[in-house]
């Protein structure tokens, strides 16, 4: 009987895993948006940067090096 329970359990999470990985379209919208978001601050943030003096192009180049190792 317990071997049947831990294999009914094992059926159930690899179904309930299936199901969490297919996205739907609701879901599939919502990351296009997120994605187009997070792009707009990007630019908007190197751009913001490119407009620091050029004599902090030390810091500068620090600052658009550490953006993009995030990136």
């Amino acid at each position: 009987m317990k071997y049947e329970c831990d294999d009914m359990l094992k059926i159930i999470f690899k179904a309930r895993e299936e199901e969490l990985a297919n996205l739907n379209k609701d879901d599939k919208n919502f990351m296009r948006k997120d994605e187009a978001n997070r792009t707009k601050q990007y630019y908007n943030l190197k751009n913001l940067i490119e407009k620091i003096p050029e004599n902090l192009k030390s810091i500068k180049d620090d600052i658009l090096k550490k953006v993009e190792d995030y990136v």
